[in-house]
C-alpha cells in the first residue's frame, strides 16, 4: 500500500502539461478535472492488493486485482456476471487471470469448455488448454505463452 500526496501529484500533472503539452492556462472545469483523477490515483493506491482465494463466490471474485479482459470474458460466459466484450487470454499473464476464476470460484471450475464456439481464438485455446494448464502448475510460464501463441498464430490472431 503507497501513500501518495495528492497535492504532489496535482503539481506533476500540471507541470507536465505546461511543459509537455503546453497547456499553459485551464478553466475551473479543466483543474477540477485532474484534481478528480489525484482523488481515484490516491484512493486507489491506499488500498492493498486484492487476491483471488479459492473459495470465492463470483461477485467477490469480480472485486479482486485478479480480473481482466479475458477472465471477465470467461466469468461473464461461464456465469452471466459482468459484462465483458469478447477477449482471450494473449499471455501467461492473461491465462494466470483466467486459472485464478476457474481454480477460486466453484462455480466455474469445470465450464471451460463453454467457451467453445464463442470464437476461433478460443476454440484454438480449448485445443491446448490441458497442456497450458500443466505447464502454468508446473511455473513453466515462458512456455504457457509459447504454446498460447502457436495456437492463436494458427487461427491468425497473432
Amino acid at each position: 500500500m503507497a501513500t501518495i500526496s495528492q497535492i504532489d501529484l496535482f503539481s506533476a500533472i500540471v507541470k507536465h502539461l505546461d511543459k509537455k503539452e503546453r497547456i499553459k492556462t485551464m478553466v475551473p472545469r479543466q483543474y477540477n478535472a485532474v484534481i478528480a483523477g489525484c482523488n481515484l490515483i490516491v484512493d486507489a493506491m491506499a488500498v492493498d492488493e486484492i487476491r483471488a482465494k479459492p473459495g470465492m463466490s463470483i461477485d467477490e471474485w469480480l472485486k479482486t486485482d485478479d480480473v481482466g479482459a479475458s477472465s471477465m470474458y470467461v466469468a461473464h460466459v461461464i456465469t452471466g456476471a459482468g459484462d465483458r466484450e469478447y477477449a482471450y487470454p494473449l499471455d501467461c499473464d492473461d491465462f494466470s487471470r483466467c486459472y485464478k476464476l476457474l481454480t477460486c470460484v466453484a462455480s466455474t471450475s469445470d465450464q471451460i469448455g463453454l467457451m467453445g464456439g464463442t470464437g476461433p481464438e478460443w476454440e484454438a485455446l480449448l485445443k491446448v488448454w490441458d497442456e497450458l494448464w500443466k505447464l502454468y502448475e508446473a511455473g513453466d510460464f515462458k512456455k504457457v505463452s509459447v504454446v498460447m501463441r502457436e495456437a492463436l498464430k494458427a487461427v491468425g490472431s497473432q
